[in-house]
């Protein structure tokens, strides 16, 4: 196979991979709150006033998280350290080996994800911890992969529009993303 075909062809590979890592799997590790963040309302009170807040403040973590990966991959996997404080242990480790494959390829990114329709899927909380999950509209149409010359190589099969469920955990003023994996149910992107 031609050098300029097969690069394409690995480096489309590693772009779909690269999306797949960073959907995410829970291994049910992750961080603790430190000692110095507010501690959980006691069980009769409300975590949040409404659902509408606990959407909110998941959305601002996920758009907190897309911007820092946006960054790391248009700097082509460099900085990963940037999403450090963004999500939860396993999930950081998989991003920082995702990444450096990037790295070595060669590749970087151009453009941002866009979210659309997030829906509120649940919120509790756990002992010390908020809990949340949400149902989310990835749409990266604007996410190019380029190769070291600039060259586009994003998989032209590549699906646009993601329908994901996105976990969070931390304290209603911090959290993280513990968990994305894509959700069957494409009714978030419709």
């Amino acid at each position: 196979m031609p050098r300029s075909h097969r690069s394409r062809v690995v480096a489309a590979a590693l772009a779909l991979g690269l999306a797949a890592a960073l959907a995410g799997c829970d291994s049910g590790a992750g961080t603790a709150p430190s000692p110095s963040q507010p501690s959980m309302p006691p069980p009769d009170e409300p975590i949040f006033a409404s659902d509408e807040e606990a959407l909110a403040a998941a959305e601002d973590a996920y758009a907190a998280y897309a911007a820092a990966s946006a960054a790391v991959g248009a700097d082509g996997g460099v900085g990963v350290e940037r999403l450090r404080d963004l999500v939860d242990v396993e999930l950081y480790k998989q991003s920082v080996e995702e990444f450096r494959q990037f790295e070595e390829m060669g590749l970087s990114s151009e453009g941002t994800s866009i979210i659309r329709n997030a829906a509120l899927a649940d919120h509790r909380a756990l002992n010390d911890q908020v809990l949340i999950s949400a149902y989310l509209c990835r749409d990266v149409s604007n996410v190019r992969v380029l190769d070291r010359t600039g060259d586009d190589v994003t998989p032209a099969d590549r699906q646009d529009r993601q329908s994901l469920l996105v976990s969070f955990k931390g304290t209603r003023g911090h959290l993280v993303i513990s968990q994305i994996e894509p959700w069957k149910d494409q009714t978030p992107c419709e």
